[in-house]
């Protein structure tokens, strides 16, 4: 069945239950039928983890879907954030916040770690190492929330790169949770994200 209709590169969807196991995924062109997909992969989902699903690529040869594994524990008086490096020609990427180096060396197709701050306002000063460009990204972060920041797009290219922020409602645990980005979750039914980034 359709699970998402008409989502554009760039935004984030909320989560969506299925059931654990195996499931083919089709993407196709807004207006098209599924036989025009330019994604047609199977993703595995568990029991009881809620996961971010990425579209990523570069054009309609080489587009794909990577999945992570969230874990959105945490100690309700914290702000979880988490980025995600989706952009394919933008290199390794470091990731600093009030002048500390926070994530390094964070490549295509992964995720950091999650970090565990104080909610307030923050400028996160995302750096692309090869080319020595820096890009603040500013957001605020609420107390149980946990925040994730997605770079998507082209490095001077066409889609622009640009950082996109979603934020979901934390599961209150233990002081401390959420720091393995592929930790699993108990308390939660299985609940895929998908990203579109095509």
């Amino acid at each position: 069945g359709k699970l998402l209709n008409n989502f554009a590169f760039g935004t984030v969807t909320g989560y969506v239950p299925v059931a654990a196991g195996p499931h083919r995924i089709q993407v196709a062109p807004a207006g098209r039928s599924i036989d025009a997909s330019v994604i047609n992969q199977t993703v595995s989902v568990n029991a009881g983890i809620p996961y971010t699903v990425a579209a990523v690529g570069t054009g309609a040869s080489n587009l794909g879907l990577v999945a992570f594994g969230d874990n959105n524990l945490m100690d309700p008086s914290k702000a979880n954030v988490r980025v995600y490096h989706l952009s394919p020609n933008a290199g390794p990427a470091n990731v600093a916040a009030g002048g500390n180096t926070v994530i390094t060396a964070l490549t295509y197709k992964n995720a950091s770690d999650y970090l565990s701050v104080a909610p307030t306002a923050y400028t996160f000063n995302v750096t692309a190492t090869d080319a020595n460009a820096t890009v603040p990204v500013s957001a605020t972060l609420k107390a149980g929330t946990v925040n994730s920041v997605f770079a998507v797009g082209l490095f001077k290219g066409e889609p622009a790169l640009k950082f996109v922020l979603a934020t979901v409602n934390g599961v209150p645990g233990m002081p401390g949770a959420g720091s393995d980005p592929n930790a699993a979750q108990t308390t939660t039914p299985v609940l895929p994200w998908f990203l579109g980034v095509i």
